[in-house]
C-alpha cells in the first residue's frame, strides 16, 4: 500500500460527516458551507502531510472542478466534477463553481453532510435548464 493511501486511510478513520449548519433561505434546506468543509478537510489532511488542490477546467455549461490530493510522493485525483449553471450569468457560474468545489471535495473524502436529504428539498419544484 502506498504511503499516500495509508495516510488517507488514517484521515478517513478520523473524519465523520461534516456539520450541516447553514440554511438555504430560498429552499429552507440545511447544507455545509464550502468554507467550513474546506477547513474541516484541510485540518485532517494537512495533519497527515496531504495537500488539497482544486483545479478548474474549461466548461461551457457551468463549472468543472477536479480535486487532487498530493502527499508522500504521490497524487490522487477525484476526476472532474461538472455542475451546470442554472442561467448564463456570472453569478450562476460562480454558484456552480462553489457547488462543484464542495461536491468534489466531499467525494474525495467520502463524506457528506450530517443531515443529507439527497437534495430532495432543494430540487423539488425547481425549474431545470436555462
Amino acid at each position: 500500500m502506498s504511503k499516500l493511501i495509508e495516510a488517507l486511510l488514517e484521515v478517513q478513520k478520523e473524519l465523520d460527516h461534516a456539520k450541516a449548519d447553514a440554511v438555504n433561505p430560498h429552499f429552507k434546506s440545511s447544507y455545509v458551507k464550502f468554507e467550513d468543509l474546506w477547513d474541516y478537510a484541510k485540518e485532517a489532511l494537512n495533519g497527515k502531510g496531504i495537500l488539497i488542490q482544486q483545479l478548474s477546467h474549461e466548461c461551457e455549461v457551468g463549472a468543472c472542478i477536479e480535486t487532487v490530493l498530493h502527499g508522500h510522493g504521490a497524487s490522487m485525483s477525484t476526476g472532474k466534477m461538472i455542475v451546470r449553471a442554472d442561467k448564463p450569468t456570472a453569478q450562476a457560474f460562480g454558484s456552480a463553481v462553489t457547488y462543484a468545489k464542495r461536491y468534489s471535495l466531499s467525494m474525495a473524502l467520502g463524506i457528506g453532510a450530517d443531515k443529507d436529504d439527497d437534495a430532495h428539498n432543494a430540487t423539488s419544484g425547481a425549474k431545470r435548464g436555462w
